[in-house]
């Protein structure tokens, strides 16, 4: 689950997006869900992936230097899903993400990935079967090509998937290859085979940013026929009513008149279904096996069915408009207005990032990030003069402790110590407090009396003393206190 984090200057939200795709073999590892403070990502040393499999055996471990995604975080990176005897190593998986900023604290996000197997009746597979029906339509002219929708898995159906398919099929020129992604679509209807073969990659969400991706196999195979001949149908006929004449027996009357009815029974259905526009390819191949003969014509193989050009269907998808044939279907695309929104301004206070499609969900995403530290620089240079203010405390013989309220000086302080009673030296990150461009300011109280001043281009002192000006400790107490270096 995506983990807050508190205590950071850097990250507010860490998480990690992991798909894994059985489809190319590998796990696909990213940081892009985890939100960070305005201008975060520059202060983020780099993140790195652990990997342990089913056996708890760490298959792949952090890296020992360098990182294995790297500012501005935004890269997704592959590891193999292991192979046993040449299948996927199936089981939970235990992915760590390490992500270390720039103050060398590390932050962990952990996520198990269980992989099944594809087919669950055939483990040994690294893919699962896809049907698809092939229908003529006898009045149309139209082979109908249909893809079935994949099947849930791990009881989530698919998000999206990506179809790879080559349609082979008879025309008057010979076997042609039709190659698309499209899962539904028509075309031309002539005797003889079609077959549909290719892949599919099906895309579930787990949760949790949790993917996987599943690779199907597709292949079916049919002989389209519409067209009987007559002549072959008629000459087995006459054979059977001339047998049926000298059948001596009730028994061999009976069969012989039982083939007669399923031939004519056969004969009806061919008919009804292609006047009706049903593929009727079933009904002749079991006429055949009955009558032990071929009842199409051979050499209609790659012949129209119906002269002339059968209507075009339309299929549209998508959020715009745009155009592609696949063989007799137009796929109209509808494509909404693209919206981009940019910045003029080049001070990089605001910063837009580029648009990210989201196909499945229709959309583009920008994302907008106001970078905090850019906007104090930009009113400090304003101003005249850029600023850390706060206040300071001091009890008994411990160092005065500070809380920063704001601060574009790009300075911090990082230590504070007392050497001796009232007087106090504090050492800044970043330096460079010169006589000429800084100035410093304290709250007073009226019981006592502060001063403070620079002690050195990397360190200032504050002293305080009693209203008698002796030098004394527990006279500060959320003092106001200010540096101002000017621009």
């Amino acid at each position: 689950m995506p983990t807050t984090v508190t205590g950071s200057s850097y990250i507010s939200v860490l998480d990690s997006k992991i798909t894994a795709s059985l489809c190319d073999g590998n796990f696909h590892v990213d940081v892009s869900p985890s939100t960070f403070l305005a201008g975060g990502q520059a202060y983020v040393e780099g993140a790195s992936v652990k990997i342990e499999n089913p056996l708890g055996i760490i298959i792949k471990n952090y890296t020992t230097s360098g990182y294995d995604i790297e500012p501005p975080m935004t890269e997704v990176v592959e590891f193999a899903i292991p192979l046993i005897a040449s299948n996927y190593q199936y089981g939970s998986y235990k992915i760590t993400v390490r992500l270390t900023d720039e103050d060398g604290v590390d932050w962990f996000i952990e996520k198990t990935v269980n992989i099944c197997a594809p087919d669950s009746k055939n483990k040994n597979k690294k893919t699962a079967c896809l049907n698809a029906t092939l229908e003529g339509n006898c009045v149309d002219g139209k082979v109908v090509v249909l893809l079935s929708s994949p099947p849930n898995y791990k009881g989530k159906t698919v998000l999206s998937q990506v179809n790879t398919l080559t349609l082979l099929y008879p025309t008057v020129s010979g076997v042609v290859p039709l190659v698309t992604s499209a899962g539904a679509f028509s075309v031309r209807l002539y005797e003889g085979e079609y077959k549909i073969s290719g892949t599919v990659c099906a895309t579930y969400d787990y949760g949790d940013n949790v993917f996987f991706a599943i690779l199907y196999d597709v292949k079916c195979i049919k002989n389209i026929k519409c067209i009987l001949d007559k002549s072959c149908v008629y000459a087995q006929l006459e054979e059977l009513n001339a047998r049926l004449k000298s059948d001596c027996t009730t028994k061999e009357k009976e069969e012989t008149s039982g083939i007669i009815f399923d031939v004519l029974r056969l004969l009806e259905t061919i008919y009804t279904s292609a006047s009706l526009g049903k593929d009727p390819s079933d009904f002749i191949s079991e006429l055949e096996r009955l009558l032990g003969c071929s009842c199409t014509c051979n050499c209609n193989d790659g012949v129209p069915i119906i002269n002339n050009a059968p209507v075009t269907d339309f299929t549209f998808e998508g959020c715009g408009f745009t155009q592609e044939t696949v063989g007799l279907t137009k796929v109209i695309t509808l494509n909404n207005v693209e919206a981009e929104v940019t910045v003029s301004d080049a001070s990089g206070l605001i910063t837009i990032s580029a648009p990210e499609e989201n196909v499945d969900q229709c959309k583009k995403t920008q994302v907008i990030t106001v970078n905090q530290a850019s906007i104090a620089q930009f009113i400090a240079a304003d101003r005249g003069y850029l600023l850390m203010m706060g206040t300071v405390s001091q009890v008994g013989t411990a160092a005065p402790t500070f809380d920063i309220w704001t601060n574009d000086t790009l300075r911090t302080i990082s230590a504070s110590v007392r050497s001796t009673a009232g007087d106090y030296l504090i050492t800044v990150t970043g330096g460079l407090l010169s006589a000429a461009s800084t100035a410093f300011i304290i709250g007073q109280d009226k019981t006592s009396q502060s001063s403070i001043g620079r002690y050195s281009d990397t360190q200032f002192y504050i002293q305080t003393q009693t209203a008698a000006a002796v030098y004394a400790d527990n006279k500060l107490t959320y003092n106001l206190f200010e540096i101002r270096i000017k621009i």
